[in-house]
């Protein structure tokens, strides 16, 4: 109706078509304009004061704004990312070896496949998911598993990499892709912006909010499942440990620098998993994850930050 009305004010006016044309850009560019992720969580950055004081050094750091998925990456989430990869050619599946990798000279594996436990398959150069575990963390993905499906997911989307996988190290000054949270990121959401008083994220109880030695059998658990911290994350303490993008300094606790963060093979986790007690719940706990973690397990995994 409105556009109607404006046609025969502007009829044959160079001022029509001028709108027309402007109505058509408007439209081109928000339909290329890559969204903001679905299921990530917007949250604003502030100062913070990173560490408890008590188990870890405590330091003030400025942090920027950013989106952080809700869950934990599930199996589903990538098998069909990595189908994606393999009928790009960004990575190779060494069958004899029983690798995948990012190309037949790397040396990283990027998911323990054959791992008794791993909810992923792979049968005639396609990736599936054990029945029924779409919705569980994915699991056995190794670090750099997990940096490239970062990559992976952003350029599949029209987005940018912000990894080098050669040195795999992330540009801390690009936007507009995905790569895993910094350690005092992880914490930050996890600790509601540094606002909660809570022992655990989510809860004081960590029943309500994570599965752990207590109540998981012995499993991972689908994902947002119990309930989600104030800031509508699931699942930030139990389930699985979840894998930062740095690595910690030779003494936990200690301040980093930016050569201490890059090209190490050993790297932080967060969260607590579903065989943890519920003292490694603490939003506070960071773990090293010495190489056989580093190269997945059974309690790791991981989820994404999104950089606009």
């Amino acid at each position: 109706m409105y556009y109607k009305y404006l046609c025969l004010v502007f009829k044959n006016s160079t001022a029509h078509k001028l709108f027309v044309i402007f109505i058509i850009c408007f439209f081109y560019l928000v339909s290329c304009s890559p969204s903001i992720p679905e299921s990530t969580i917007y949250i604003k950055g502030s100062k913070y004061y990173a560490g408890d004081g008590i188990n870890h050094a405590q330091y003030e750091i400025e942090i920027d704004d950013f989106y952080m998925l809700d869950h934990e990456v599930t199996n589903l989430e990538f098998a069909e990312v990595m189908n994606l990869a393999l009928s790009k050619n960004m990575i190779y599946v060494n069958e004899e070896q029983k690798s995948i990798l990012l190309n037949k000279d790397s040396q990283w594996n990027l998911i323990e496949l054959y791992k008794e436990g791993c909810q992923i398959k792979l049968d005639n150069n396609q990736f599936s998911v054990s029945e029924g575990m779409e919705d569980y963390p994915v699991i056995f993905v190794s670090w750099y598993g997990a940096v490239a499906y970062c990559n992976f997911l952003g350029l599949i989307e029209g987005r940018n990499a912000l990894y080098d996988l050669e040195d795999w190290v992330y540009d801390e000054n690009a936007t507009g892709g995905y790569r895993l949270p910094t350690n005092e990121e992880w914490e930050y959401a996890a600790t509601e912006r540094g606002k909660s008083g809570k022992l655990f994220s989510g809860a004081a109880d960590p029943e309500e909010s994570a599965w752990y030695k207590t109540n998981s059998k012995g499993a991972t658990h689908p994902v947002k499942q119990l309930e989600p911290n104030e800031l509508g994350l699931y699942d930030m303490s139990g389930n699985i440990w979840e894998f930062c993008t740095e690595k910690m300094g030779d003494f936990r606790g200690q301040i980093q620098s930016p050569e201490l963060r890059l090209n190490t093979s050993y790297r932080l986790m967060r969260g607590g998993s579903y065989l943890s007690e519920d003292m490694n719940l603490y939003k506070f706990v960071q773990i090293i994850d010495y190489p056989n973690y580093l190269k997945g397990s059974k309690e790791t995994g991981f989820r994404t930050v999104f950089i606009k």
